[in-house]
């Protein structure tokens, strides 16, 4: 008989816009753009990461019980993460009202460590091999930087700002550096244990192939940057962001699907994925 399919949407729900929220406040505010930008950033990264929050609450068997992971902030990485979480919204939220550099680098640094902390949530898992690399926490961190600076290009088009010069240019090389990891990450994990590989492989060729190739490689790398390459209009650029972002989403999504852990004795590969 299989596992529960305990780690299901919300979780990946969470990854996503914890890391985009974090993003946005990341590219916007350490960009040094417009003040009204940057508090808009602000504002808009919280709610998102807020939310994702209240998705990986959802998750949890009592929820009512979520409140415990607080008591100890050293105890585990969730405790850690709940409490990085924790500063990021309430350092963004006195940001917005009363907007500052110590404030702007307090939010950077929970920001970072926020979107960081969603690749070390399924790192710390040793019975997932395919999470189990130092690679994971550096790659959701670039994907957060790629997918808040979609968010950044969408809001500043709502907000009828001139698009600052450097993000297109800086969002290409994102994608690049993204791109490059995903391979290198699959590089690494075709070769490692069997648990791991088997998993690669069944993102590369098997049953969440469409999500990797036409999700995350196609639609949120490849088109993106050949439109920031060959498209300089403003409304190419917004597409590519949506773009990104549907990458993003895709990417997190096949990342915790595939992560199947160690079979115990009598098992088949049905048994272990989640």
């Amino acid at each position: 008989m299989g596992q529960p399919q305990t780690w299901d949407w919300k979780v990946a729900g969470y990854l996503f816009l914890a890391g985009a929220g974090a993003g946005a406040f990341l590219v916007a505010v350490g960009g040094n753009l417009s003040l009204s930008l940057s508090r808009a950033a602000a504002l808009l990264g919280v709610c998102l990461v807020g939310v994702g929050a209240c998705l990986l609450i959802g998750d949890l068997g009592i929820k009512l019980r979520f409140w415990r992971v607080l008591s100890n902030p050293t105890s585990s990485w969730i405790s850690i993460g709940s409490w990085l979480i924790g500063l990021f919204m309430s350092s963004g939220t006195i940001y917005f009202f009363f907007p500052g550099a110590t404030l702007a680098w307090v939010g950077m640094l929970a920001a970072a460590g926020t979107a960081t902390y969603t690749g070390v949530l399924l790192g710390v898992v040793k019975a997932r091999p395919f999470w189990n690399t130092p690679l994971l926490p550096v790659l959701f961190l670039v994907s957060a930087l790629s997918t808040g600076a979609a968010l950044i290009t969408l809001l500043t088009a709502w907000m009828g700002l001139p698009a600052a010069p450097w993000l297109r240019r800086d969002t290409f090389g994102l994608l690049i550096l993204e791109g490059l990891l995903v391979f290198l990450y699959m590089l690494v994990m075709v070769q490692s244990t069997a648990t791991a590989a088997r998993s690669a492989r069944e993102v590369l060729r098997g049953r969440w192939r469409f999500w990797f190739w036409l999700g995350t490689v196609s639609a949120g790398l490849i088109l993106p940057s050949a439109i920031l390459t060959l498209a300089p209009g403003r409304s190419w650029g917004e597409l590519s962001a949506v773009m990104v972002l549907a990458g993003g989403a895709s990417l997190r999504w096949w990342m915790l699907r595939a992560g199947a852990r160690r079979a115990l004795p009598g098992e088949s590969w049905a048994d272990v994925l989640i």
